[in-house]
């Protein structure tokens, strides 16, 4: 597998496609400019570069899949792309930023993206089940107490770090209960002025079992909200 890779879900396509040439290995990178909300990110410059430019021309699609090995910073760089997506910084013109190099770094929803706290960004990860949930109940019903406290503590590292590996003890799978909560808020109107961004870590989890989470958001990815 080449490192820090990223792919675009076709809607009329029921597989990731990899784009050619987006892929290139990790020492290519550089860090991150002043400005984007991790400084220490090492960033892919063509993947990133190529996402910058479709956002800029409005053509950025609506799912992508970033993989690659642990330490490759995928994950930073799709909270990256959130912030970039989100960033209230205006341009010249008085619209919204249409990109240069990133987010701003600076504003409140670049902030609240570095939280990981923004109202337009969710975020799911594998999560253990702990408690017996019914199909209606939130995701995190199936946590204890101190599965919740460890989540938070480690969800306020990756806010830091962009390395940091979010892992719950015990989880071994996405449960089909966060998939079914984003198909309840996905078509909701946004928190604040941007796009609303899923983030989905491991998503290679969402097939453990009989797969019952991957076949949920199928219909998601296939039918995105206008």
């Amino acid at each position: 597998m080449t490192p820090g890779c990223i792919s675009n879900y076709g809607p009329t396509s029921r597989r990731w496609t990899p784009r050619r040439g987006w892929c290139s290995s990790l020492s290519s990178g550089k860090a991150g400019p002043p400005g984007m909300i991790y400084s220490d990110l090492i960033l892919h410059s063509g993947q990133w570069g190529r996402l910058v430019e479709a956002f800029g021309q409005g053509r950025l699609a609506h799912a992508y899949l970033f993989y690659g090995p642990a330490g490759s910073g995928k994950e930073g760089h799709a909270i990256e792309l959130a912030a970039l997506v989100n960033c209230q910084v205006p341009g010249k013109d008085g619209a919204l930023r249409q990109a240069q190099d990133g987010a701003c770094g600076r504003c409140p929803s670049c902030r609240k993206v570095q939280g990981l706290q923004h109202p337009n960004l969710q975020l799911v990860v594998p999560l253990p089940r702990r408690v017996p949930i019914t199909k209606k109940d939130p995701p995190l019903k199936a946590l204890k107490p101190a599965d919740l406290e460890d989540l938070t503590d480690q969800l306020a590292s990756k806010a830091r770090d962009p390395y940091f590996p979010v892992r719950l003890k015990g989880a071994q799978s996405i449960l089909i209960n966060s998939v079914r909560e984003l198909r309840r808020t996905t078509y909701l109107k946004p928190g604040e002025r941007g796009w609303r961004t899923i983030l989905i870590f491991e998503a290679e989890k969402l097939c453990t079992g009989e797969g019952a989470a991957a076949n949920a958001l199928l219909k998601l990815l296939e039918e995105p909200p206008d």
